[in-house]
């Protein structure tokens, strides 16, 4: 699939999760990728089969935080982890047109913390992401941050 054609059908971006978590009963989400589709459209390359994809879709509905993409324990967050150390509501991203990939990040005031490139994120103050950041949170789950067209990108490299 051509990058034009996967960001017209992907516009929002994607969180990808390797190691553990796809193996875990009580993990789950309810924005998910399958890895079919993406294994298509990386033409034949594989993801790790461990990898979990989240696409970061800004919806309105149960979220605890219309406008942004919640992250945490909780069945109303958007992006539902179910690790014990990560906390009911943990963290959100949204969208702010002043950062590079167009994407800002908070920790909610979460019990384990949230990083972004290994430096801890004060509560409540929003951070910009940029392609490629790697969001840790509490202590276990890793996250890379990928807007689109680096998402594709990445996917072709593989």
């Amino acid at each position: 699939m051509p990058a034009d054609e996967f960001v017209e059908r992907h516009r929002d971006p994607f969180l990808v999760e390797v190691a553990g978590a796809a193996d875990d009963e009580e993990f789950s989400t309810r924005v998910r990728v399958s890895l079919d589709e993406l294994n298509a459209i990386a033409d034949g390359r594989k993801l790790d089969p461990n990898a979990v994809v989240h696409r970061v879709t800004f919806s309105v509905g149960m979220s605890p935080m219309p406008g942004a993409v919640t992250l945490g324990r909780a069945p109303n967050c958007d992006i539902v982890i179910g690790d014990p150390e990560v906390s009911k509501f943990h963290a959100f991203i949204k969208p702010d047109s002043s950062a590079k990939s167009g994407y800002v990040m908070a920790d909610q005031s979460s019990r384990n913390g949230t990083q972004v490139n290994e430096v801890r994120l004060e509560p409540s103050v929003l951070v910009p992401l940029a392609p490629g950041d790697r969001i840790r949170l509490a202590y276990d789950v890793t996250l890379q941050f990928y807007p689109p067209l680096d998402f594709w990108a990445m996917l072709k490299t593989r």
